[in-house]
């Protein structure tokens, strides 16, 4: 991961902060939003986002569906959702994208970003092929 640049999406500032510690620490630069606009208005700005890992129940622009702004406007950004709920609902578009259950272990974490950039991985390659 090192030298990936990732934002965290959270509306909960203690919830943002573990996880951005978490990122640092598997050596992603990390840059942090506290709701899905804020992200959307980040994404639009940063061209060299690679991941995002966002909280599904936030207000407003829920996770769910920053997700699918992300998969419809930035296909190269992969992304990781989490919730404090039992697995929520995804939408059948977005089936693949892993979903982080609060509270997670670091290797849950490390699990969820390797799927997330492998299928952007995989994405890119089917684009370009």
């Amino acid at each position: 991961f090192p030298g990936e640049l990732a934002m965290v999406v959270e509306d909960d500032d203690d919830v943002r902060r573990v996880t951005l510690e978490q990122m640092i620490g598997l050596g992603f630069s990390v840059i942090e939003a506290e709701s899905g606009e804020e992200a959307v208005s980040l994404l639009a700005g940063i061209g060299t986002i690679g991941v995002v890992v966002s909280d599904i129940v936030m207000p407003g622009l829920s996770g769910r569906d920053l997700a699918g702004r992300i998969r419809a406007e930035h296909p190269q950004v992969a992304v990781v959702l989490m919730t404090g709920f039992a697995r929520e609902e995804i939408d059948d578009d977005l089936a693949d994208v892993p979903v982080l259950a609060k509270p997670w272990e670091k290797a849950d974490l490390i699990a969820a970003l390797a799927t997330a950039l492998r299928a952007r991985a995989d994405d890119e390659r089917d684009r370009t092929s």
